[in-house]
């Protein structure tokens, strides 16, 4: 009866709200106009030939296809900037083009974008960008400028001010701007025609179009520039590319969250209502499911309750402070505001600001029987807002040093990449970089681990491969994942609808054993792979998770699908995905102890007793570490 109730008056506030809502959408949203554009074949480059003016960059013409793509009619203007980015915008300044803009900048409002839609954008290619300004495949007439000849009636140049976008008159595919008014960032790094390969300039990237402060020359529709990311001019803008269906192509709609406030009635005390009536369903909900759940919970939070408390001076779970870590290399800043992290390197358990996440590193089988210790390390460090930083190390079991190594390892990454997060600042601007700054960054960071490393072997003059091992990082937002990893683990999320999937592939050889660490001789080699992935190889998670997993070696076994038989080819392959049934009861029981506050030496203790002794654990040889966090 409850549920029948609920969804009747959903929908007649539904159709209460359904016109107003459909009338007035212009009037309540920012809308971004798109232009289809057709794909097909288009010779890039300088084509005229009596074009007194081209650069040798613009030679030699190359023939190109693309697929169909969606462009912005215009360029992104100060209103539109200032809505997703914040700020305010007086009524004169509202449609001009945004100026004074670097790559990275375009970059930011295009993730926050993304976040605030719910959509995928990105800078258009310089493929694509050339292709639009010269109309596509309605292309039937050569034109210097976006459209026409006759510079005058496409674009704003030889001028101190930008203007209104779209005042020009456009090109066929309805397109303003794409000459004059603001150059336009493209995704390319700027390399010449005659190699592509070339990487001189490639810290330099592609801007397009000419400016409303530049000669007539700088707006041909084929002239090239390469600039650096990091530079700002005031004629320097963008237009964006839209990925998505052809249906939502036409205007995407941002909501106004100033003109939502202000328009207050009736139809709000309705959706108070309904706000009302949704909270109270889902407590209902929420309140039959757990007096359902708790008895079979119950069993593991009773074993729990057997283990001994360990001293806060002994276990230090919990901590609000992040250790202050001894190393031969110096720690380059202090931590930041509200950190915690796992003092003991074996197990912990921390409660953060929304999240529970758990961890431990357990001897294996084989290293007792040897009398070796656990080459296994592991690190989480809790930052703020929703940020923070788990790395998990496996030391080669081939080196003599290997637990050192990995000890070094989990400190040092974890202290350069929170120096990164506060360098880059993407806590405060609500960001995750793009993928391409995202391996640079990453590839940077270990190098330095490396090094660190390195100067640790020379100090205490041990072979460098004395210290081998394997490292997995995973940063973890709001806003979803970073990772970056060297050699074989595993590492997953789960999505908000609860299934897990994998983030990383193992680096693994030819033969089961063989794998690669971040002490191997493979930094000064470009692009150098295995098993056909890069070295180290970075991946971005663009989506809200509600938790995460990274784990050596040693649990995978357990908990990931990583042998089967390919039908097609007759060979064992991996499918690198991680078991459902293994990990849905561990998040129940993550869930539970944060329901039931159960205290976090308990929790971290019986994290380890569970790699250690049960049964699908207990026979491993290898090391085990098993990190979980779960997002609430």
């Amino acid at each position: 009866m409850g549920k029948k109730l609920f969804i009747l008056l959903t929908l007649v506030l539904c159709l209460h709200n359904y016109k107003s809502k459909a009338s007035n959408i212009l009037n309540d949203s920012i809308a971004i106009k798109f232009v289809r554009v057709e794909g097909g074949d288009f010779l890039m480059g300088s084509t005229i030939h009596c074009d007194t003016l081209r650069q040798d960059d613009e030679l030699p013409v190359k023939k190109l296809k693309l697929d169909t793509y969606y462009i912005s009619a215009y360029e992104i203007t100060n209103e539109q900037w200032c809505e997703i980015m914040g700020g305010e915008c007086s009524i004169g300044d509202k449609k001009l083009p945004k100026g004074n803009l670097s790559y990275i900048d375009c970059l930011k409002f295009i993730d926050s974008l993304n976040v605030r839609t719910g959509k995928t954008f990105r800078l258009p290619t310089e493929a694509q960008w050339e292709y639009a300004a010269k109309e596509g495949i309605n292309n039937k007439k050569l034109f210097i400028y976006s459209g026409s000849n006759d510079i005058d009636e496409v674009a704003w140049y030889n001028d101190t001010i930008p203007h209104p976008v779209g005042a020009k008159m456009p090109n066929k595919l309805g397109l303003y701007d794409m000459s004059g008014n603001v150059f336009e960032w493209c995704f390319d790094v700027y390399n010449s025609y005659q190699d592509s390969l070339n990487t001189n300039n490639s810290y330099l990237y592609v801007i397009r179009g000419g400016g409303y402060n530049r000669e007539a020359k700088e707006c041909r529709v084929s002239r090239r520039n390469g600039v650096y990311k990091t530079s700002k001019k005031p004629e320097y803008g963008f237009r964006i590319v839209y990925v998505g269906s052809k249906e939502e192509a036409e205007y995407i709609y941002i909501p106004l969250q100033s003109l939502q406030i202000k328009n207050t009635g009736p139809k709000y005390i309705y959706w108070c209502i309904f706000l009302v009536l949704v909270c109270v369903f889902i407590l209902y909900i929420f309140l039959r499911k757990r007096k359902k759940n708790r008895m079979s919970i119950k069993q593991n939070v009773s074993s729990i309750n057997q283990i001994p408390d360990k001293s806060a001076n002994e276990t230090n779970i919990g901590k609000k402070t992040i250790d202050v870590v001894p190393s031969d290399t110096p720690v380059s800043s202090q931590p930041l505001n509200n950190e915690s992290s796992n003092d003991k390197h074996d197990r912990f358990s921390i409660d953060c600001d929304n999240c529970l996440v758990i961890g431990a590193s357990v001897r294996g089988k084989g290293h007792i029987q040897t009398e070796l210790p656990c080459q296994d390390n592991n690190k989480y460090t809790y930052l703020t807002k929703g940020w923070g930083i788990a790395v998990v190390s496996d030391g080669a079991g081939s080196a003599s040093k290997s637990h050192i190594g990995s000890k070094i390892v989990v400190e040092r990454a974890t202290t350069h990449f929170v120096d990164v997060i506060k360098e880059m600042k993407w806590i405060e601007h609500n960001v995750l970089p793009s993928n391409e700054d995202w391996a640079q960054i990453a590839y940077s960071v270990l190098r330095r681990v490396y090094n660190d490393i390195t100067n640790f072997a020379q100090q205490k003059n041990i072979a460098i491969k004395d210290l081998g091992a394997t490292v997995i990082i995973l940063i973890h937002s709001p806003f979803g994942i970073l990772s970056t990893h060297i050699g074989d683990g595993r590492a997953g999320y789960r999505d908000c609808n609860g299934g897990w999937h994998s983030i990383i592939a193992p680096h693994k050889g030819e033969e089961a054993n063989q794998t690669i660490f971040i002490t191997s001789q493979f930094w000064d080699i470009p692009s150098f792979r295995m098993s056909g992935h890069l070295i180290p190889e970075s991946f971005i998670i663009r989506e809200k998770v509600s938790g995460f997993t990274l784990m050596s070696d040693g649990c995978e076994n357990t908990s990931w699908q990583i042998s089967q038989m390919d039908r097609n080819t007759g060979k064992v392959c991996d499918p690198n995905q991680p078991f459902q049934k293994f990990f849905a009861p561990l998040t129940n029981t993550l869930i539970q102890f944060h329901n039931d506050r159960i205290d976090a030496n308990k929790r971290a203790e019986a994290w380890y007793t569970f790699l250690d002794t049960s049964k699908e654990f207990s026979k491993e040889v290898d090391d085990k570490t098993l990190i979980l966090g779960i997002i609430l």
